[in-house]
Order: structure tokens, then sequence, then C-alpha cells
């Protein structure tokens, strides 16, 4: 559970900055990131690209390492088919540089459910390592 629990804080890490990234890639009005629509475009696939490439390993580790652990176990496998599936819609649409929004939506799908994913992994593994109290006096 060592190496989960390591993967769940640079995820958390990870994840929440890629979520603040992709919010304001959306933003269409006021202050934007970036103005170049094809540099917008790169940008988006990168970051979906980079938190899919993240999470499907991230999951096959929760799904390995979960044990006796249900919703780790269960959280795992929807993991690793929800991120598999967006890996290939994104794989799907590289060619597509008109559609930045559908690339962006992508990513913040995959950080919708890889956010809450790794809270979850991290509090696990947290508990998973606690020694219990002995009630022996």
């Amino acid at each position: 559970m060592k190496a989960f629990k390591i993967m769940s804080i640079a995820g958390l890490a990870l994840f929440w900055w890629l979520l603040i990234i992709l919010i304001l890639l959306l933003d269409d009005e006021g202050v934007r990131l970036v103005d170049d629509e094809g540099v917008r475009f790169a940008t988006a696939l990168g970051l979906g690209a980079l938190a899919v490439l993240y999470a499907v390993p991230y999951s096959i580790v929760g799904l390995v390492k979960s044990g006796k652990n249900a919703t780790l176990k269960v959280m795992s496998i929807i993991g690793v088919s929800w991120f598999g599936l967006l890996l290939l819609m994104l794989l799907s649409s590289i060619n597509d540089v008109n559609d930045i929004d559908e690339m962006l939506g992508l990513g913040l799908f995959v950080l919708l459910y890889a956010v809450p994913y790794s809270i979850v992994g991290l509090v696990q593994s947290i508990q998973a390592t606690k020694k219990p109290l002995s009630t022996h006096i």
C-alpha cells in the first residue's frame, strides 16, 4: 500500500493542478491562459493525455493493491474502464484541431473522477497502514 499511497499523493497534486489549468483554458471571456487556438488545442490534448496516462496505471495499481478493501476495488475497476474509454476518445480526436472544447471536456471528465478517486485512495491507504491498537493490557 505504500506505493499506492505515494501515487495517491502525487496524483492528487497533479489532478488538482490539471483541473485548474483546464478550467482556465475553458475561459472564453476575460483573462485567457492562451490566446492561440492551436496552442490551446495542443495544451488541452497534452493535459488530458497526461491525466489519463497517469490515471490508468494508478487505477491498475489500486486494483492490485486493494486487497479486501471493496471501496477501493470498485473504484479501481470503474477507473480502469472509465480512463481507458477516455484515452480512446482522446486518441480518436487528435486530428480534429477545431474541437478544442471537446478536448477540454474530456480532460475535465477524467479529472472529475480522478480527484475524488485519489482522495479515497489516499485515505484508504493511510488507514491500511495504521496498526490496530492492542486491546490487551
